[in-house]
Order: C-alpha cells, then sequence, then structure tokens
C-alpha cells in the first residue's frame, strides 16, 4: 500500500488502482500535478495530485497529496519511473510525472505473465491470390472492447478494456473479427480478406521477474483454390464490419457449406438446399422458417424446387421427376445464390437481433427467371 502522508489517518492506496485509472485514460502516464491550492481551484484535474485528492484522502481534498515522498513510493514498486518531460493533459505544457514500467512481450501463445496486461493485437490481412486493396485508405473504429485501425497489410487493436494475457484479449477481439470475416466473405467472396493473428503487446509491471522478450513473427500461407476468380481485383475501399451481423450456429454452418460451394467442393444445388435445411431446421419449418426469419414463403418454396427438380447428371441432388435431365439455366444459377447469399444474411441479422422487424425478403428482391 502507498501511505499519504498529508492525507489523513491512515489514508493510503493500492498502486494497482492507479494504474487501472491511468489505463482507462487511455494513457501510459500520468503528470504529478501537485498545487498548493484549495481542490476547486486546481488546474490540473487530470494529474496525481488531483486524483489523489479526490479519491484516497480523508478529509485532506484541499491539501496538497502528490508529495515527492508519494512519489518515491510508487517508483519503488518498479511499476513507475520518473520522467520530467511529459505533456500535461491540461496544460499542454511538459511537466514531471509517472510513466508506467513497461516490458513489452510479444507473444504468439498468449503465455500468461502474472501482473501485466494487453495493450495491442495485431493481426495480419490475409488476401486471396487474385485480390489487392493496394488504393483503399486505411479504416478505422471502436468497440466497448478496443480501438482498431485496418489497413491493406494490418489490423492492428488497441484494448480498452483489462486483459492479462493474450488469450483473454484475442477472445474479445476474435468474435468481433469472425462476424466481419464472414460479412466480407459473403459480400466480396471467401477468402477474399481474413485475419490472422500475428502478435500481442504485453505490458509486463513485474520488471524484476519477467522471462523474456519474445520477438513478433508470423506464420503465413495463402490457400488458392479452383474456382478463384481469373481476373485481379483491386477494390478501393475495404468492407467496414457489419452493423446488426451477428455469426451463430446457423449462420456459420451455412457459410462453411457456401466456401466449399466456392472452393469446388460441393455442388450450387447442394449448398442452396443444405442452407434452406438449416434455416428450417432452426425454426421447425419452412413455414415458421418463413415467419421467423421474415421471408416471403415464395422465395423459399422455389429455392426448394429448384433444389429438387434441376440439374444435369453433375448438378442433381437426386434422381427425381426431372433433376437429372433439366441443366440449370443461367438464370436460375444466378437467382440461386443471390439468393442463398441474402438467407445467409438475413439468418445472421436474426441472430443479432430477434425481436428486430426488419423489411421482409420477397422474390421481388432477386433477378427475374426466365422461363
Amino acid at each position: 500500500m502507498i501511505k499519504l502522508p498529508y492525507g489523513g489517518p491512515g489514508a493510503s492506496f493500492d498502486e494497482q488502482e492507479l494504474i487501472d485509472y491511468i489505463k482507462s485514460k487511455n494513457r501510459d502516464y500520468i503528470i504529478q500535478g501537485q498545487q498548493q491550492c484549495r481542490l476547486e481551484n486546481h488546474t490540473k484535474p487530470n494529474s496525481l495530485d488531483y486524483w489523489l485528492r479526490v479519491n484516497h484522502s480523508k478529509g485532506r481534498r484541499d491539501t496538497k497529496q502528490a508529495v515527492n515522498e508519494v512519489i518515491q513510493q510508487l517508483v519503488a514498486t518498479g511499476k513507475f519511473v520518473i520522467e520530467r518531460r511529459l505533456s500535461c493533459p491540461d496544460s499542454g505544457r511538459r511537466c514531471k510525472g509517472l510513466r508506467l514500467a513497461k516490458v513489452k512481450i510479444v507473444s504468439r501463445n498468449g503465455t500468461e505473465i502474472k501482473n501485466s496486461f494487453v495493450e495491442r493485437l495485431f493481426y495480419k490481412v490475409i488476401l486471396s491470390k487474385y485480390t489487392d486493396y493496394d488504393k483503399a485508405p486505411p479504416i478505422s473504429g471502436e468497440t466497448e472492447d478496443f480501438k482498431w485501425q485496418l489497413s491493406k497489410d494490418q489490423l492492428a487493436i488497441e484494448m480498452k478494456t483489462h486483459c492479462a494475457t493474450a488469450g483473454e484479449a484475442k477472445k474479445k477481439a476474435e468474435e468481433f473479427l469472425k462476424d466481419w470475416e464472414i460479412w466480407i466473405g459473403i459480400n466480396q467472396g471467401p477468402n477474399n480478406l481474413k485475419f490472422r493473428f500475428e502478435s500481442a503487446e504485453i505490458v509486463d509491471l513485474n520488471l524484476n521477474n519477467h522471462k523474456s522478450i519474445l520477438s513478433r513473427r508470423a506464420s503465413l500461407s495463402c490457400i488458392s483454390t479452383t474456382l478463384d476468380a481469373i481476373l485481379h481485383i483491386s477494390h478501393n475501399e475495404f468492407v467496414p464490419p457489419p452493423q446488426n451481423f451477428k455469426v451463430s450456429p446457423e449462420v456459420e454452418m451455412m457459410f462453411i457449406k457456401y466456401k466449399m460451394y466456392h472452393e469446388g467442393r460441393a455442388s450450387l444445388l447442394g449448398m442452396a438446399y443444405w442452407c434452406l435445411t438449416v434455416m428450417e431446421n432452426a425454426a421447425g419449418g419452412r413455414h415458421k422458417a418463413a415467419d421467423q426469419y421474415r421471408i416471403e414463403p415464395k422465395v423459399l418454396s422455389k429455392l426448394g424446387e429448384l433444389c429438387s427438380d434441376r440439374g444435369d447428371v453433375k448438378q442433381a441432388r437426386k434422381m427425381k421427376a426431372k433433376a437429372g435431365t433439366t441443366p440449370l439455366k443461367p438464370s436460375e444459377q444466378k437467382w440461386i445464390l443471390t439468393v442463398v447469399k441474402r438467407l445467409i444474411l438475413r439468418v445472421g441479422e436474426y441472430a443479432y437481433d430477434p425481436v428486430a422487424r426488419p423489411t421482409k425478403i420477397t422474390m421481388a428482391d432477386f433477378p427475374a427467371l426466365t422461363h
């Protein structure tokens, strides 16, 4: 415990409280800011002196608290170092203060380091063979847990919430990234852009007990598929993360089969019927699926009809009626693929908010089927 000599009887605080406060301000330092004045006249509300007066003095808010004795106690913990040219958040001037003592641990496996926290995660941007984002400007945003910035080569994530290990931080980030990857995969094609964990920056506050400094490295691979586009596509902008879309088990099952189709490992009709069946099983039948996901029943009926009654010997799911002898028309192939993509998105929208009432999906939303 850090004692406050002028804070009143028994006044003290745990240094971890100060560390948490500094991190909550998205900084790694705090200025000393001691002033001989009443609290109401204090000009540096972001200083250690102000924080101590408000939070840890006992009836001594109008007394200077961030005296040198307190600074020395904090430095003695090994978790802080004195710096004399820190930028004051209140005045903009250079001031004396304390910076968190840091050892950067760059880790791929998230091995726990006691008394540590993750500052940043880095993900390598993995593109399909015939895609680039060289002309796309960086985009950025934030969630409740972290801030992110995406460039053509890397996604950088800066944590806002405390995570002691890379594994803990990755768990918060990768649910968000999974939604984003599948959203991109549906809109621009599977494997168009993916994120692969590269490293983490972990601050170790136990300077006298840190194990090692690990170098950051990445193990990369790119898998091309039989159905990769022949023409190279240069994108002028990134697809931003979805706002009203969530990956559920149903979304994931549908997307995996959709991806298999693009990789030449599933037929169009087999993939489409799988997706239809996933929706029906989740809702308890076709009519219930139409109601639950707000889809015109004709859309699901037509999809089921095409999957059952169309296709040549290579495409057909089974020998029934005209199936096996009636190849799909180009317009039917386009219709099925467009519908399946929209259905996956709708299932993700439902997973995000099951009580929402989005616009109903109807036959008019899709290309006309020629006879």
